[in-house]
């Protein structure tokens, strides 16, 4: 089961007209254009579906609700709730990421035994669709469940830390931002022109800063960076 990192939402509004973003893969030193739903977007099955269809997406829906405001200019600067909103989702994102690459493995809890009888795949299937944690032939719980709860968790610790950070909304008027494959500063994608940034006020981005983060993006992403139109975008 592929689950998205950053989410599609967010993903489409970088697409062209053709449904395609552009993409460098820096581990193959290749540009190629990409769906949102390509392989390189997505993690294989880290975290449990209670999580995926619960608390993240809850966490999905504020944002893109928010982004769509922005977008529409709306909203011109972000309040408290915002703020909120958008620190969630930062994090969200960042945490998706990291176990997305260091994946948790499954775990043998103290005390518990094997349950009585082998399920099958499909029925721990539908355990898991409802929510609940099922325990493995050998006596162990699924590291995705493990990661759901510890994202869950670090979500609260983040947002709480982060409470006084202020978000700004950054529009381009000179080209297109790059997008990094896990946040490595305090931004968050919006649109090709729109970025928000932790901890600095709303206004236009000069095309000197444009070109500086969009150089910090590709130094520091790890596997890929990725745009709608790369060559749009000042370095």
């Amino acid at each position: 089961m592929r689950q998205h990192v950053l989410p599609r939402a967010s993903l489409n509004r970088f697409c062209g007209e053709h449904g395609q973003l552009e993409l460098v893969d820096k581990a193959l030193g290749k540009q190629r254009h990409a769906r949102s739903d390509d392989h390189l977007f997505c993690a294989m099955r880290r975290w449990d579906q209670r999580a995926e269809t619960g608390y993240m997406r809850g966490i999905e829906d504020d944002f893109q609700q928010l982004a769509e405001g922005i977008i529409r200019d709306d909203v011109k600067t972000l309040d408290e709730t915002g703020r909120d909103i958008v620190q969630r989702f930062f994090a969200l994102w960042g945490l998706r990421g990291h176990f997305k690459d260091e994946p948790s493995g499954n775990v043998r809890l103290n005390g518990t035994a094997a349950p009585g009888r082998q399920f099958s795949v499909d029925e721990l299937e539908r355990v898991e669709k409802l929510g609940a944690t099922a325990i493995q032939p050998d006596g162990a719980v699924a590291g995705r469940h493990l990661t759901g709860l510890n994202i869950q968790m670090n979500i609260d610790r983040l947002a709480e830390e982060a409470r006084s950070i202020p978000w700004g909304i950054a529009k381009s008027e000179d080209g297109q931002f790059l997008v990094s494959d896990r946040p490595f500063e305090m931004v968050v994608p919006v649109t090709p022109t729109i970025m928000l940034f932790g901890g600095n006020p709303s206004g236009i981005i000069e095309l000197e800063s444009l070109r500086d983060f969009n150089r910090r993006v590709m130094k520091n992403s790890q596997r890929f960076y990725f745009g709608q139109e790369i060559t749009a975008a000042p370095v």
